[in-house]
């Protein structure tokens, strides 16, 4: 029974549990190269490596570019072209966005702490702000930092944080990997190399030095921007109360300039129709929402575009030594869920998937090829146009896989209209299977352009 809402009250979390997530936005940095481009060198690919960088030559260098790419990536997915011919927008001014930080295993010599975690999330909040986006926040409150290579049943805690929260409308995701991150958090050795000396393993000065190799770590850094409208209703009913604290200048030259959206106070009036609302005299804050929206501020969430929807994830947990026929059932379950689920019965356009890497790599990839048959028996997943290998497309991402894989689905599902399922298979002990599925050809069209085209 759905609970009663009074207005100016935020539903109950019961009440609005969501199905699938809105994908507001996708920032990608893959081997450098960004959302934009992603898509099209993947499909280029047929199957093979994307384009690689030239090696930094030094850990100093790979830093300095690890520093652009943060603050270029978390510009990418607050920023949107919206339907029609309008200029590029922004995602909410002022708003303090929840997120979900996460980057590989700290081992025992560089352990996480507090101070660590605060020193990284201050970090993040600066690239981002750096990159052109003075006017928006991250909540220290409300984010988290994790340090887990293996992380991708985080997307089960993801939709648990939703269903707990009824005034939870949005959330950044944000994950990063590659030699720079591990040279602060360790891990980053490679395997013994015949260049380096028989049984040696190469130094990462070397590593940094020389072409890079399918088995390297790739620089990747993905954020995702998940969304949940529902959630966002009662800020609507505020709005037209909310009186704005933007402030304008005029200069001499002309021209004029402005500051940031937000809460200036309370007390306008709101006419609908015949009825007249008056404005509540004070504002409660909520967890996720410290202030309520002005009118500018639910205009930039309303235009922000909703490039696909991902659905909540099937998992497959099995212990390390379980037979394999036991590790099979187990993800063929998962995906029978996905196929009975979202997909209704009918077989994705593509399937996504990660075995990882390491000694046990074919292993899970041979489980995951036997779930696969059992459940889609026609489905050719050694078609490069249907079966996707993302450690083979993108090199081994890292932490940052089970975001890139919902990313770069989200990114096809734009621009072909199609469906996918992503697996995320790095872990021995289990797996995760997600749905991405996307908005329809006539919502689309309103769109001259790709809502993470550049310009």
């Amino acid at each position: 029974m759905t609970a009663q809402r009074y207005r100016y009250e935020p539903s109950a979390a019961p009440d609005i549990l969501p199905v699938a997530l809105q994908v507001f936005g996708v920032g990608m940095r893959i081997a450098h190269h960004p959302a934009r481009d992603l898509w099209a060198l993947v499909e280029a690919g047929g199957g093979r490596l994307i384009e690689q960088p030239a090696p930094p030559g030094s850990l100093r260098a790979c830093q300095d570019e690890a520093a652009l790419w943060r603050r270029t990536t978390l510009g990418d997915v607050l920023r949107y072209w919206p339907a029609g011919d309008g200029p590029r927008k922004t995602f909410v001014e002022n708003y303090p966005v929840p997120a979900v930080l996460v980057g590989p295993t700290r081992w025992a010599q560089a352990a996480a702490s507090a101070a660590v975690n605060r020193a990284y999330f201050e970090n993040l909040v600066w690239s981002m702000q750096s990159s052109g986006l003075p006017f928006h926040r991250l909540s220290g409150e409300r984010s988290t930092v994790s340090w887990e290579t293996g992380n991708d049943n985080l997307w089960t805690a993801i939709f648990q944080r939703f269903d707990k929260a009824g005034d939870l409308n949005s959330l950044l995701l944000w994950a990063e990997d590659g030699y720079a991150m591990r040279a602060q958090t360790g891990g980053w050795q490679a395997p013994p190399s015949g260049a380096a000396g028989a049984g040696q393993p190469e130094t990462l000065q070397a590593i940094l030095s020389r072409d890079r190799r399918a088995s390297d770590l790739s620089d990747a850094f993905v954020s995702l921007l998940l969304g949940r409208h529902a959630a966002a209703e009662w800020l609507r009913e505020l709005a037209p109360h909310v009186v704005d604290s933007v402030e304008v200048t005029q200069f001499p030259d002309g021209r004029s300039g402005r500051g940031k959206h937000g809460f200036g106070g309370l007390g306008r009036y709101n006419d609908v129709g015949h009825t007249t609302y008056r404005s509540p005299r004070t504002y409660t804050r909520t967890p996720h929402v410290p202030e309520p929206w002005s009118q500018a501020q639910m205009a930039q969430y309303d235009e922000t575009p909703t490039l696909a929807w991902v659905y909540r994830p099937a998992e497959a947990s099995y212990s390390k030594v379980e037979p394999q026929a036991q590790r099979v059932a187990a993800l063929q379950q998962a995906l029978q869920s996905a196929l009975d689920g979202p997909l209704q019965g009918q077989p994705p356009a593509r399937i996504m998937f990660d075995p990882g890497v390491g000694e046990t790599s074919q292993e899970r990839m041979l489980v995951l090829r036997q779930a696969v048959r059992a459940v889609l028996p026609a489905f050719a997943l050694h078609d490069p146009r249907a079966g996707y290998h993302l450690g083979e497309r993108l090199g081994d991402c890292g932490a940052a896989s089970a975001f890139a894989g919902i990313g770069l689905a989200s990114l096809a599902a734009w621009e072909t209209g199609a469906s996918a399922i992503v697996i995320n298979a790095r872990r021995d002990d289990g797996a995760t299977v997600l749905v991405v599925q996307p908005n329809n050809p006539a919502y689309r069209a309103h769109f001259r352009k790709r809502p993470y085209e550049h310009a």
